[in-house]
């Protein structure tokens, strides 16, 4: 848990919450797709709106020897000006 991290989940401990389970810190439907994102070990990616900024998060599998470790969450603002580069065109 980076120093950004634990300042956006304060409220919740912070960096306290390491060591925690990541499923007790999800409530209901939160939860029940954390619950499936471990049981599939997929990446799972999406775009999310929160106090005006627009965000991008991936959720990344993660492995240690080859075994299934958990998640790294990566969450990246998107800028309201942001390029976009259309290379079909």
């Amino acid at each position: 848990m980076n120093a950004c991290a634990r300042e956006a989940f304060a409220s919740y401990g912070g960096g306290q919450l390491v060591g925690k389970s990541v499923f007790e810190c999800h409530p209901g439907p939160a939860r029940t797709k954390t619950l499936e994102l471990y049981r599939q070990q997929q990446p799972n990616h999406y775009t999310v709106r929160k106090r005006a900024t627009h965000k991008i998060i991936h959720q990344i599998p993660w492995f240690r020897g080859g075994a299934f470790a958990g998640y790294v969450e990566l969450s990246l603002v998107i800028p309201e000006n942001l390029p976009h580069f259309d290379r079909d065109a």
